[in-house]
């Protein structure tokens, strides 16, 4: 939930502007989309999370990077959720920062959380952090983020969020309730 030190968040739901949730995606990676059509609930592009001006920042600063949300699987499966520097649907274009890696989910509805604390390095042209992740009651201990390079400029600190199931099943589903980028 969007609190004081919020620079900038998406929410999940089914107007236009709102993050629209991966439902029928099979065994693809899918990027969330950002719904444009709210008859059709059709995407609009791809949900990109991008910090506001963040030229204000010192070198050293922090930002962390907040995605929070709901899984529901109607099958025997596993999910991820990744979280990427970048701002393409096509995902072997942006870089993984977070991988969840795959949890089991087995028919059920459940949260996830992920929370990476972010230093960039206007530099080196890096990016790197320490990510904490949780999906179905699994967390992953607080470990290093992948370190991402040959980041030109602080504009190109755009987020986003993809997920996978297992298995195939119509009634998989994965919403996203926030996408926030926090000042620490």
């Amino acid at each position: 939930m969007a609190n004081r030190n919020t620079l900038t968040s998406l929410q999940g739901g089914t107007r236009a502007g709102q993050v629209a949730t991966l439902s029928n995606i099979g065994t693809t990676e899918t990027a969330f989309s950002v719904i444009a059509n709210p008859v059709t609930g059709t995407g609009g592009g791809v949900a990109v999370l991008t910090p506001p001006d963040l030229d204000q920042y010192n070198p050293g600063d922090q930002i962390r990077v907040r995605i929070v949300g709901t899984i529901t699987t109607n099958t025997t499966t596993n999910v991820a959720v990744k979280l990427y520097q970048g701002n393409d649907s096509n995902l072997s274009n942006d870089h993984v920062v977070v991988n969840t890696a795959a949890v089991n989910a087995n028919t059920q509805t459940t949260q996830f959380l992920i929370q990476a604390d972010l230093q960039y390095d206007a530099t080196s042209q890096t990016i790197h952090g320490l990510a904490t992740t949780e999906i179905n009651g699994t967390v992953v201990a607080p470990a290093a983020t992948s370190l991402v390079s040959s980041i030109a400029s602080a504009s190109s600190l755009q987020f986003v969020v993809s997920g996978v199931f297992g298995a195939s099943n119509g009634g998989n589903t994965i919403t996203v309730n926030e996408m926030a980028i926090d000042a620490v």
